[in-house]
């Protein structure tokens, strides 16, 4: 029956004209009224080449029309199809406007005809039966197929116009995958330019790698999906009372479109995967057939094994290239979504739940936690653990559809036994699902205990200092060595459950096919159903199957278990992201706050009591930790605008408190109708913190803070706020990089920038916390007169905290008095002290009066003290080393003997022996398998001993898992050993280097190793060693089978090896370099969160979250910039390995079908062994470079242990048990300097202290004071010597020394924990002992003097940094675990700055009278009460000691300094009273 002329295949292509004569014109109206203007660019971005490829499709078309015209004159109904091709190429180059439009309809057209002539021309020449339907035009026919090829090629080739995001804002460089044409796209031929000019140079810098796409920044994906992250949006557009939705349905809109491609390569992967069994099922029919023809020619599944692995493989890498794309784009919207979470958080609330002064303390028995170490963890680990589960739509779309396709074809071979074996497969497919849900379990509590050791990592390093003063370093790392071991507890159980999966994942295959064969051999003596007979091109093709099963075994349990641990760390950050509490103001749970409006203008309180945490209730019952309640219910208070406001009270009152509570950091709770609290931002506001905050950024960077630079207005504030001196002194001047933490400033010079900071803002409103406390008598009195008194002052509103009143009461237009969380008094100064008893003693016993001038020569002598000295250029942090080159030996080293033990050698030789038994026992199977179906061809089926092969074949499997299993698990226990030992290792590095180090250190890097590169060392690199060494040995076994086969191809398999080290060597010379760039640019993005954390009070008082937003999302860019360049560069490899190991694949098939040399069995043995090296000796040299670009971790490691190191143990001799007997000090000729090649900073110091001598020192800022007890305690580089006790310290241990020694820095360092951990972290003590400390500390006074009944206990929490107490009580918590230690040497250095005069008494006299009558105190300070007393005094300048006698004697010195400073003072007569007191007190003794 013939088929009807409108169903002809030949009018296809006229029937597509017809649609697209249809389509094109409503198109073309619906593009218009969207029409945007779009940057053509076209000579510079490729459209100059694509403009002649278009005149190229017309010259084709053109030449089409004539060889449909050259046979006949008249042109029929397919013929006007190309008429109409013509017209639309003419189109698409005269009108640039619709050229996007038209192409689309040339090139589908096109491609319609050319499939068109596939089918009817082209495909029946690769058949024994078929001839070409249009055979009858003769030449011109394969003329035109030709001519249409190259037409419809030619977009392949053609360069995309370049479309920007924002057409006001395009790119002024695109990234070059913007611009590529779909050929490059889909080989990576885009980034040729960076890999082979990588190749030809030691390192490639990050700013040559391919610019940002505008698709990928931070910005573009962060106003993406901004509706949908409440965090993204400001407070009034956040809904009331709505529960946040999973941030994943957020994730989702910004990959919709690559999701559903990446759903369509998956497919079109999996389904070219069959073409290799199917072409070889077909080509040893056609051996065992010995060359009868069948329906295809057998060059065509030659071509197909070519074809379909370089089809599968274009598609793998285009899902991986959308799956990278996607995932770095979840990344950078993951790392805004946490920082822009977190500028409004309550960030006291997280770390506790109740407060003293100015912070919070945790609930009982509630573990404190360290925020940062958390939030690192977050934006590392967890989102890594994101990237790691790029393959899970992948296999939602590959495994349904690759077993369907298995199952057919294998029922197309194997009849009903197919079903046999899907039947087994689904009985064992629960197994993966439970051991998937088992590891969901097991990350949960890996991801704990990993938090815990983080946070106490991240905690150590933070206080690190401390730790390395007191000598705790060996105590310290034993902590840490707990939780890791801990920790590793978890890990080693994940990895035996990953053991088990290995081994479910080989058997579930081999069960499945040893049911299969069992059920389709034909036996001897009895007839199974299905009596069938295995034949070479069954076996070895239905092998091909069961090897794609095991395959997607393994990718199921590898997925699972990477999505299982994705899923936990999506959870962890979605419970961060809508569970932590918010400020009030970003609060989106609904409140009933009066509708009261506040007065405009006043900075005010009225009626309302305010908390650390929405959990905290004022009427909390009295309990271990004190629920702080700031209470203004008595009376509105109002401050005074436009004048000098100040707010004072005891330590630990609720001062601080007072300010946050009008920033708004504290819980607003409103007690009546009309409560209300106010500070007007209209005018500005900022703020200076008690403990200052410096950005890691230059001196001029930190005053200007984002500000617009007026010179005039910043000369002014340098000198008013005595920086000038300063400055001078540093080589670069205002240039000069503040280090992190400020370490190259001392703690006045931080105080006085952070001042200037405030002072330079425009702001109309300044609350200052306590910023005089830090600053010596001749400072705080230039700043009052020059600064407070000054005209930059003038005219705003200040509100000051203090504990200098007699320095400011002249300022003062107002005061308000503070006790124990309630105002007792405002408005004069005089009624403010009389209400705290405390206060109005210390004002009567400071009498006198300010002198009304003040000599600018003094004050401005203020300077360096003696720190890390920076550059010329002002640099302090050095630039992160990046490595050159491949992976060193001695990171290879590191692991090796890491994981071998004490037996390094032995532990690899046995690992690599169970790697080659399961190589050899792999290849074995296959052999046998194909041995077993020779059988079948040289004697009768009724001779083959099935039961024999089947038993033979059995054991051979049972062997193959033993040896997996005990391979595996050996493998398992080395990793999880190596592990332990590297971390140990770095830990020990860091906690025993110098100090000059960690000032030249970011703490982010050092956080950085020990999150991110742990991480790798604990999971990473262990799994691409695995891999790496079994495909190695498994390569090498099967090419020695295939080599014993078939020697003919020993030359084209060296031959591609030649070639594949080549492509490898150029590929991982450039992957390694942009590796290390990208770790390194992922360090800024931490330090980033680093330093906005610590000064989040400042950046949301100065409103500034925008700024810090914004320089955030700059780093992200770079990094995002690294990483996709390092993703697309990753790509290039893989397919270029598959393509070559299609070709050998295909040319060994060629050879042995038509050499006709071989028999059908050794054929196909030889094509599965060929199709399986092809892709092992290359994917061999790919996964080697893998695991070196993963062992940049492993190199970064190994750099941080060989950094600068302290001496050890060995180097020195141990003290005996006596020493120290007593406190006795000699210093001879003591030269210090903080770098070997650095300036002295102490100058042939020679002075002797006998026991139990009081030394007070003093001296300007840089005149050595820190340098002096640094070096005492061996911390800098030191010349001369220094005897304690009698014995050289320079030959003593330096954890003996250290711990005998006890130094109390001027900013106090506290662990979380208990206050009984902080005073005792190791449990050396019992409760009466640190009760007493804290009693003769003048802690429990204090408690004394607080009203409160829920007073701090041993059992109070103390939160990370000790943020819940105040610098004051910080400073007191610190002196009393000094005191515990009962060193006989106990150095002060500007321990009581922070505290009130009257704490300040109580300390100094327990000092006299709890510190044994044998110990040794030297005190560093700028306040005179603290030293007068002194049995003598140190007056050091420029590092040498210029005056050092007793405080009577050197005030009779005519031109001391000692005495100008007292004769300076206000309270000069107290001061000599106290003298003249320790003087008498010299001669009695």
């Amino acid at each position: 029956m013939e088929r009807h002329f409108l169903l002809d295949t030949a009018l296809i292509p006229a029937y597509s004209s017809i649609v697209s004569i249809v389509l094109l014109p409503i198109m073309a109206y619906w593009k218009a009224r969207k029409q945007k203007n779009r940057p053509e660019r076209l000579e510079k971005y490729g459209g100059i080449v694509k403009l002649w490829l278009e005149w190229l499709r017309v010259v084709l078309s053109v030449v089409l029309v004539c060889l449909a015209s050259a046979k006949n004159l008249s042109f029929n109904v397919p013929d006007l199809h190309i008429m109409y091709i013509l017209l639309l190429s003419v189109m698409a180059v005269a009108s640039p406007q619709w050229n996007a439009l038209v192409t689309k309809h040339v090139d589908i057209l096109l491609l319609v005809t050319v499939m068109v002539y596939t089918y009817r021309d082209v495909f029946p020449l690769a058949t024994f039966t078929l001839e070409p339907q249009d055979r009858a035009e003769g030449p011109l026919l394969w003329w035109k197929i030709g001519v249409v090829a190259v037409a419809s090629a030619l977009p392949l080739v053609m360069t995309r116009r370049y479309t920007p995001v924002d057409p006001n804002n395009p790119s002024d460089e695109p990234n070059p995958e913007q611009t590529a044409s779909p050929i490059s796209m889909l080989f990576f031929f885009f980034i040729d330019p960076v890999i082979f000019a990588a190749s030809r140079v030691s390192h490639l810098p990050a700013d040559q790698l391919p610019p940002l796409a505008d698709y990928d920044a931070a910005k573009h994906l962060r106003e993406k999906i901004r509706e949908h992250v409440p965090s993204f949006n400001p407070p009034d557009e956040i809904t009331s009372g709505n529960k946040p939705r999973h941030i994943f349905w957020s994730l989702l809109k910004l990959g919709g479109s690559d999701c559903i491609g990446m759903l369509i390569t998956a497919a079109l992967k999996s389904l070219a995967k069959f073409v290799v069994p199917l072409a070889l099922n077909h080509l040893l029919r056609f051996l065992e057939n010995d060359g009868e023809p069948g329906p295809i020619r057998p060059w065509f599944w030659i071509a197909m094994l070519f074809i379909g692995p370089t089809v599968a493989s274009t598609s793998v890498e285009r899902y991986m290239f959308l799956s990278d794309r996607l995932l770095t784009r979840i990344e950078s919207v993951i790392c805004q979504a946490v920082f822009s979470h977190a500028l409004r958080m309550r960030m006291k609330s997280e770390v506790s739940r109740t407060e003293t002064e100015g912070s919070t303390s945790e609930q009982p028995g509630k573990p404190s936690t360290s925020l940062v170490g958390k939030i690192n963890n977050l934006v590392t680990t967890d989102v890594n653990n994101l990237l790691d589960a790029h393959l899970i739509i992948f296999m939602s779309m590959s495994i349904p559809l690759q077993l369907g396709v298995s199952l057919l074809f294998l029922y197309s071979n194997l009849g009903w036994s197919a079903l046999v074996s899907f039947g087994v497969t689904l009985l064992f497919l629960p197994i993966p699902g439970f051991l998937a849900n088992m590891m969901q379990k097991i990350q949960r509590e890996r991801m704990k205990r990993t938090d815990e050791r983080i946070q106490l990592v991240t905690e150590t390093t933070k206080v690190i200092r401390m730790v390395k003063l007191f000598g705790w370093e060996a105590k310290m790392s034993e902590r840490i060595a707990e939780k890791r071991a801990e920790e590793l507890k978890w890990i080693k159980r994940h990895r035996y459950v990953q053991v088990i999966a290995k081994v479910v994942n080989f058997l579930i295959p081999v069960v499945t096919m040893m049911s299969c064969y069992f059920t389709f051999v034909r036996f001897p003596l009895f007839t199974v159903i299905m009596k069938g007979d295995l034949k070479p091109s069954i076996v070895f093709s239905s092998i091909t199957i069961f090897d794609t099963l095991r395959t997607q075994c393994e990718l199921v349990v590898r997925t699972l278990g990477n999505s299982v641990v994705a899923k936990v760390s999506l959870e962890r950050i979605n419970d961060f992201l809508t569970e932590t509490e918010l400020l009030d103001h970003f609060d989106p749970t609904p409140k009933s706050y009066p509708n009261t409006q506040p007065p405009q203008d006043d900075i005010a309180i009225h009626e309302a009591l305010f908390t650390w945490s929405t959990e905290v209730q004022p009427s909390g019952s009295p309990s271990s930790d004190r629920r702080f309640v700031l209470a203004v219910d008595q009376e509105t208070l109002t401050f005074k605008q436009n004048g000098f406001n100040l707010i004072v009270g005891p330590t630990g009152s609720g001062k601080t408190s007072l300010l946050m509570a009008l920033l708004g950091e504290m819980h607003y709770i409103p007690v009546a109708q009309d409560s209300y609290v106010s500070l007007p931002r209209a005018g500005g506001v900022a703020y200076a913190a008690q403990e200052a905050w410096v950005l890691n950024e230059t001196i001029r960077e930190n005053i200007i803070f984002g500000s617009a630079f007026d010179s005039a207005r910043y000369k002014k504030v340098l000198h008013q706020c005595a920086l000038n001196r300063d400055l001078t002194l540093f080589e670069a001047g205002d240039q000069t990089e503040v280090g992190e933490k400020g370490i190259t400033l001392s703690g006045g010079q931080k105080a006085r920038i952070t001042l200037a900071r405030a002072v330079y803002s425009e702001a109309e409103v300044l609350l200052l916390d306590d910023v005089l406390a830090a600053l010596d008598v001749h400072t705080a009195k230039w700043i009052v007169e020059k600064c407070f008194k000054g005209d930059l002052i003038k005219g705003r509103t200040v509100l000051l905290v203090t504990h200098n009143i007699l320095l400011v009461a002249p300022l003062t237009d107002f005061a308000v008095s503070v006790k124990d969380g309630k105002i007792t008094s405002q408005g004069a100064l005089d009624a403010a002290l009389n209400t705290v008893e405390a206060l109005a003693d210390e004002g009567q016993e400071q009498v006198g009066e300010l002198k009304d001038g003040l000599e600018e020569q003094v004050a401005e002598t203020d300077g360096p003290d003696n720190k890390p000295e920076a550059t010329a250029k002002g640099q302090l942090i050095v630039a992160e080393e990046v490595q050159i080159g491949r992976v060193g030996a001695s990171a290879a080293k590191l692991y090796a003997s890491a994981f071998g033990g004490s037996h390094p050698l032995g532990t690899i030789s046995t690992y690599l022996a169970g790697l080659l038994a399961m190589g050899a026992l792999d290849v074995g199977q296959t052999w046998y398998l194909g041995y077993w179906a020779q059988q079948y061809e040289v004697m009768p089926i009724s001779d083959v001993p099935v039961f024999r092969h089947l038993g033979t074949y059995g054991l051979l499997l049972l062997a193959a898992a033993v040896v997996t299993a005990a391979t595996y698990t050996f493998f398992a226990l080395s990793a999880v050993r190596a592990s332990r030992t590297i971390h140990m290792r770095l830990i020990q590095s860091i906690l025993t280097t110098t100090l000059r180090w960690l000032d030249t250190t970011p703490v982010s890097r050092i956080i950085a190793r020990c999150t991110g590169d742990v991480n790798a060392v604990d999971m990473q690199i262990p799994n691409y060693i695995e891999h790496f060494a079994t495909l190695a040995l498994k390569m090498f076994t099967q090419l020695v089978a295939l080599v014993f086969y078939n020697r003919t191809f020993i030359l084209p398999a060296l031959v591609l090896m030649v070639i594949g080290k080549w492509l490898g060597d150029v590929w991982a010379r450039a992957v390694r370099c942009i590796r290390r760039e990208q770790s390194n640019s992922k360090a800024p993005v931490l330090a980033q969160f680093d330093g906005a954390i610590s000064g989040i009070v400042s950046i949301r008082a100065y409103g500034v979250q925008e700024s810090v937003e914004a320089e955030l999302r700059r780093r992200v860019d770079e990094n995002v910039r690294t990483t996709r360049a390092l993703f697309s560069a990753e790509r290039w490899m893989p397919l270029r390995v598959d393509v070559l190991g299609a070709l050998f694949s295909s040319s060994l098939a060629a050879y042995l079908v038509y050499s006709r040399r071989v028999d059908a069995s050794t054929a196909g043995f030889s094509l599965n062994m060929a199709v399986s090296l092809s892709g092992a000796i290359l994917y061999l040299l790919f996964s080697l470079t893998d695991l070196e670009i993963q062992a940049n971790s492993l190199e970064r490691i190994d750099g941080y242990l060989n950094i600068e190191r302290e001496p050890g143990a060995s180097s020195t001799i141990e003290p005996p048990a006596y020493w120290p007997a007593s406190g006795e000090l000699r210093v001879e000729n003591l030269s210090a300097r903080y770098s070997t090649g650095g300036p002295k900073v102490l100058q042939d110091l020679s002075f002797q202290v006998k026991s139990g001598e009081r030394i007070g020192v003093v001296g300007r800022t840089g005149s050595g004071k820190s340098s002096l007890t640094l070096s005492l305690l061996r911390c800098i580089h030191t010349e001369g010597n220094v005897y304690y006790d009698g014995l050289d310290t320079s030959a003593i241990n330096l954890d003996a020394l250290r711990s005998n020694i006890t130094i109390i820095p001027q900013m106090p360092e506290l662990l979380s924990g208990t206050l009984r951990q902080n005073l005792d972290p190791f449990g050396q003590h019992d409760d009466a002992a640190l009760n007493d400390v804290l009693r003769a500390s003048g802690f429990l006074d204090l408690q004394d003097q607080d009203a409160k009944a829920d007073k701090l206990t041993l059992d109070s929490s103390v939160s990370s940094g000790g943020s819940n107490l105040s610098v004051g009580e910080r400073q007191i918590l610190a002196l009393a675990r000094a005191i515990l230690r009962k060193s006989k040497l106990l150095i002060l250095d500007e321990a009581t700055s922070a505290i009130d005069y009257a704490t300040d008494t109580i300390i100094q006299k327990s000092l006299r009278t709890e510190v044994g009558s044998d110990t040794t105190v030297i005190t560093i300070a700028h306040r005179l009460q603290t030293i007068m007393d002194a049995d003598r005094i140190m007056v050091l300048d420029a590092g040498r000691i210029v005056e050092f006698d007793t405080p009577g004697e050197l005030l009779t010195c005519e031109g001391g300094f000692l005495k100008a400073l007292v004769q300076e003072s206000a309270d000069k007569d107290v001061l000599r009273e106290m003298a003249d007191k320790g003087t008498s007190r010299e001669r009695e003794l």
